[in-house]
C-alpha cells in the first residue's frame, strides 16, 4: 500500500466512518468489514471491480469491501452521489490532511453528514446538482411536523426530468406554493399526486380516477400507493411522498427504494431480503420457499410497515409441529389457532375442556383455560376461518392479508404458503427480552423464518433464532 501522509489519516478514517454509517446501509449492505484499498485511483468515486466495491477520490483510494454480488447501476450512482456530497462537508482535506472546517460539536457534524446524504439523494434523483429537489425535501420535512385543520398533511409528488414546466414566472414557483396552507388539501399519495419537472415546477395533476386500465399490484409497492406508483412513477420519473406519520418516500422504477423515517434514510430492497433467505438455504438450513411466496410475503411486509399497525409473519419448515406437546410442556401454538388441524370449533372446545379437567385432576394448571377465554379463542378462529375460506396466503386478497397480519398475534404459514394461523398467540420462553412481539418472532424463527414488523414500521427478519436482515 502507498505510504499515506500522517495528516491524511484522520481524513481517510472520517470517510470510512461515513461510508459504513450512511452509504452502505442505503445499499442494503450490512457489513463493518471495510478494508484499506491499495489499488490505484480510477477516477470513479464509487465503482465495483471483481468481488470488491471501491470508494475513491480523484487523488486517493479510500477503502474497499468484499461484495461478490453485482450492484445495480442505480445503486452505484446513488452511492457515488452521496459520497461526492460528503466531500463538501468533510472536516479534512483528503489531498493533504489540512483542516477544512471546525464544527462546534459532534452533533453539528452529524447534522451536516445527514444533510450531505440528503443532498446526494436529491442530486441522484435528477442526475445533476439540483437545489430545488433538496428544497422540496426540506418543505416535506416542514409539513411532516405540522397539521392542517387539526389533521396531519399528506403530499405526493412525481418528478419527471424529461419535461420542462412553464409554471414558474414572476409571481413565484411551485415550491413557493408548497409553503402555503393551500397545498395541504392537494394530493393524498394514494389516489392523487402532483407531477413536477426537475426544477420542481408544476407539470400536471394526476389522479387514479382518470385511469382506464387496472394493472396487477406489484409485490414491491405497498398496496396503498400501488395505483400512483405503478402508473406514474415510470421511466426516468421519481416519486416523492410525504405520509401523515412523517415518512418521506422515494420511489423509482415502479417501486419504493428509499424511506426517510425518524430522520434516517432506510433502504427497502427486495433483492437484499430475498438474498438473505437464499444464502441461509445454501449454507445448509433445511428450508426453502418459492420465489412467488417470497414476493408475496415481502409485499405484505411492505403493506403492514406502511400501515404502521405492526405484525409478525412466520414460515415454518414443517419439521417441528408447533402444536405438539413436549415433555408435558404446553405447545407454543394452541390448536385453536391452527387452521390446518382439521378440527371444528366444537371439537376444539371439547378438547380444551377435557384438557382442563385432566390438569385439574393432576393439580397442574399451566394449560387450564377459563371458559370465557376459551369461547373467545373459538370465536376468533371461526371469524378468521370464515374470512380465509381455506385459501392459501397468495390466494387471499392482499388488503385482507394486511389486516389479518395486523391482528394481535402472528401470521404463520408453511413452506408451500398454506395458512396455519392468523393472530396466533405464541407461548414465549420465560425471561424473554425485547417485548412480546420480538420474543414471539425469535421463538417462531427456530422453526424456519419469522419477520417482525413494528408499529414504527421497522422490519427484522430472523432465521433459526438469529437476526439476519433488518430495515431499522
Amino acid at each position: 500500500m502507498k505510504k499515506i501522509n500522517i495528516n491524511r489519516k484522520n481524513a481517510i478514517k472520517e470517510y470510512k466512518e461515513f461510508i459504513s454509517e450512511y452509504i452502505l446501509p442505503l445499499l442494503g449492505i450490512h457489513s463493518n468489514n471495510v478494508l484499506d484499498d491499495d489499488s490505484s485511483p480510477s477516477g470513479a468515486i464509487v465503482y465495483q471491480r471483481g468481488n470488491y466495491l471501491h470508494f475513491s477520490t480523484q487523488e486517493t483510494p479510500i477503502c474497499k469491501l468484499i461484495y461478490p454480488r453485482s450492484l445495480p447501476k442505480e445503486n452505484i450512482s446513488l452511492a457515488r452521489s452521496i459520497f461526492y456530497s460528503f466531500t463538501a462537508v468533510s472536516q479534512y482535506s483528503i489531498k493533504n490532511g489540512d483542516s477544512l472546517y471546525k464544527y462546534f460539536s459532534k452533533t453539528h457534524f452529524d447534522l451536516n453528514k445527514q444533510l450531505a446524504v440528503q443532498k446526494g439523494i436529491a442530486n441522484w434523483i435528477v442526475g445533476s446538482n439540483n437545489e430545488k429537489v433538496e428544497q422540496l425535501f426540506n418543505l416535506l420535512e416542514k409539513w411532516s411536523v405540522q397539521t392542517y385543520e387539526g389533521k396531519k398533511v399528506t403530499l405526493g409528488f412525481v418528478i419527471n426530468p424529461s419535461e420542462e414546466s412553464a409554471f414558474g414566472d414572476e409571481f413565484g414557483e411551485w415550491l413557493d406554493f408548497v409553503e402555503e396552507d393551500f397545498v395541504a388539501v392537494l394530493t393524498d399519495c394514494i389516489d392523487s399526486v402532483i407531477e413536477l419537472d426537475s426544477n420542481c415546477n408544476l407539470l400536471r395533476y394526476l389522479s387514479t380516477t382518470t385511469l382506464l386500465n387496472k394493472n396487477p399490484i406489484s409485490s414491491f409497492v405497498p398496496i396503498r400507493f400501488s395505483q400512483v406508483i405503478e402508473n406514474y412513477v415510470t421511466g426516468k420519473k421519481v416519486g416523492l411522498f410525504l405520509l401523515s406519520n412523517g415518512d418521506i418516500i422515494v420511489a423509482k422504477n415502479r417501486q419504493i427504494v428509499l424511506v426517510k423515517r425518524n430522520l434516517k434514510w432506510l433502504n427497502f430492497s427486495y433483492d437484499a431480503f430475498s438474498n438473505v433467505i437464499e444464502d441461509c438455504y445454501k449454507k445448509g438450513l433445511n428450508f426453502k420457499i418459492s420465489d412467488a411466496l417470497k414476493e408475496g410475503i415481502y409485499a405484505s411486509v411492505l403493506d403492514v410497515s406502511f400501515a404502521h399497525t405492526g405484525g409478525i409473519i412466520a414460515v415454518t419448515n414443517d419439521i417441528k409441529p408447533l402444536t405438539e406437546e413436549k415433555d408435558g410442556e404446553e405447545p407454543i401454538l394452541s390448536i385453536s389457532d391452527d387452521l390446518k388441524n382439521g378440527k371444528g370449533c366444537k371439537q376444539i372446545y371439547d378438547y380444551y375442556r377435557n384438557k382442563n379437567k385432566q390438569y385439574e385432576d393432576n393439580k397442574k394448571s399451566y394449560l387450564k383455560i377459563k371458559e370465557k377465554d376459551l369461547k373467545k379463542r373459538i370465536l376468533k378462529r371461526k371469524v378468521i376461518a370464515s374470512l380465509v375460506k381455506g385459501q392459501s396466503f397468495l390466494g387471499l386478497d392482499r388488503k385482507l392479508r394486511c389486516e389479518l397480519i395486523s391482528l394481535d398475534g402472528a401470521c404463520i404459514l408453511n413452506r408451500t404458503g398454506e395458512i396455519i394461523s392468523f393472530g396466533a398467540i405464541i407461548k414465549n420462553d420465560s425471561g424473554s427480552s425485547g417485548g412480546g412481539r420480538g420474543a414471539a418472532t425469535r421463538k417462531l424463527s427456530r422453526y424456519g423464518l419469522a419477520i417482525k414488523i413494528s408499529t414504527d414500521g421497522y422490519i427484522e427478519l430472523y432465521i433459526d433464532g438469529e437476526l439476519k436482515y433488518y430495515i431499522k
